[in-house]
């Protein structure tokens, strides 16, 4: 299993983001303080959204998330996402699927389908799941379902446990989908594999997804 260098991650990301034009952001940035800032002042004055998004500056270290704003989407990759070029490019999968479901769903309809419910909120992050379990799968790394899982139950997603086993089986039907060497019907995950095709091919560790 290679290495992937900090170049490659960079144009894998470049690649997947062409027709998203979704911007980034990285802990310990100016911009991520002032981000986070306006979170903290939303959690303040908007209840219902204040368990998930106060949730969301107690956790910036470790929890990356997507979220629309006036001028686009924005992206907050955190401490954690950026500690290796396959996590963060994972992370990245994962957050662009959600910038995926802003972009169909519409900024207000999202935000009340992902703040306001818990089942839609555990279908959502299942299909997340799904392009960064394939992203960690196509370069030899284990999808680890069960820590996906419990990562769900943390109090960030206030899923109920019903939804967290509805979203455990879309986990695992989408894993299979994957073992079984076909892509996740989830657009990330095809525009992943055209992109490591056409930049990195010799990185990819499954002989069913070569080129």
């Amino acid at each position: 299993m290679m290495e992937m260098d900090s170049t490659t991650k960079n144009a894998l990301v470049a690649e997947l983001n062409k027709a998203r034009n979704v911007s980034f952001t990285r802990y310990g940035s100016i911009e991520a303080e002032i981000i986070l800032s306006g979170f903290k002042a939303l959690s303040a004055i908007a209840a219902p959204f204040a368990p998930v998004v106060g949730a969301v500056n107690d956790l910036a270290e470790s929890v990356s998330f997507t979220f629309p704003t006036p001028f686009g989407t924005v992206v907050y990759l955190s401490k954690n996402a950026v500690q290796s070029s396959i996590g963060e490019l994972c992370t990245t999968c994962h957050e662009l699927v959600h910038a995926d479901q802003i972009a169909e769903a519409g900024t207000i309809q999202a935000a009340q389908n992902y703040i306001l419910s818990s089942p839609n909120r555990a279908k959502l992050e299942a299909d997340a799941d799904a392009a960064a379990m394939f992203c960690c799968y196509l370069f030899g790394y284990d999808p680890d379902v069960p820590a996906r899982v419990e990562h769900l139950r943390g109090r960030l997603y206030h899923i109920s446990d019903a939804d967290i086993v509805s979203a455990k089986t879309d986990i695992e039907l989408h894993l299979a989908t994957i073992l079984h060497g076909s892509v996740p019907a989830i657009s990330v995950a095809r525009d992943l594999i055209i992109a490591v095709r056409k930049i990195c091919p010799q990185l990819i560790v499954p002989a069913a997804f070569r080129p």
